[in-house]
């Protein structure tokens, strides 16, 4: 009996441990305000096409390149500015522990999206042939963007492992759906970050703040 009741304070005590130690500085509203980001980019796109800025989006990659560099760098400017002040509100002492953990897990995926990235447009400007190549970019961002989750899910709640999964999946239907026609669709944007980002700050609310406190 008192083996039973011990087994169970260990268990207890160790799922309070597992909790203090989630991750809490990615909230649901800096990940869905990126999430709208992505919407407002895809009808700049839209917009873009119809006045005639990109007229094709096939034949003016860099015009579709500067739209959602710009939005992936507005989205990390708000997310690294609701860890900031987390931070700073918090009274926590492993916050900024926690947060230079999971930027140090999530930096190489990004690093290597943005390098990959940067080797397609290089190579435009030796070989105007690899400009075809610029149709691999939103499943590799989706791609890089999964992983990087994935590698931080140990730290965050349980639950954002359906957002990294779905990045992964995301990713690879684009490039299953996509291959032959190489497009760079507003929709494919929205489709995968879009609605990714929408995801993953649902369930940061939904299983991380709904019930919390602070």
């Amino acid at each position: 009996m008192q083996l039973r009741q011990a087994l169970s304070d260990i268990a207890e005590i160790r799922q309070r441990m597992d909790q203090a130690e989630n991750y809490r500085g990615f909230r649901s509203v800096a990940i869905g305000v990126s999430g709208v980001f992505v919407l407002l980019g895809a009808l700049v796109q839209a917009q873009a096409n119809d006045t005639g800025w990109l007229q094709n989006t096939v034949g003016n990659k860099d015009g579709y390149l500067r739209i959602w560099l710009f939005v992936a760098l507005a989205s990390l400017i708000v997310t690294a500015i609701e860890m900031v002040l987390r931070g700073f509100v918090s009274r926590k002492a492993n916050v900024w522990r926690m947060h230079r953990r999971l930027v140090c897990l999530l930096c190489p995926s990004l690093i290597v999206g943005a390098v990959m990235t940067a080797v397609i447009c290089i190579s435009k400007e030796i070989d105007d042939v690899s400009t075809a190549q610029y149709w691999i970019l939103p499943g590799m961002w989706a791609v890089v963007y999964g992983l990087g989750l994935v590698s931080c899910c140990l730290h965050l709640h349980r639950s954002t492992f359906w957002a990294a999964s779905y990045y992964l999946i995301a990713g690879g239907i684009y490039f299953y759906l996509n291959w032959t026609t190489r497009e760079l669709a507003a929709w494919h944007m929205v489709a995968i970050f879009g609605t990714g980002q929408l995801l993953l700050g649902g369930l940061l609310y939904w299983h991380v703040e709904r019930n919390a406190s602070g």
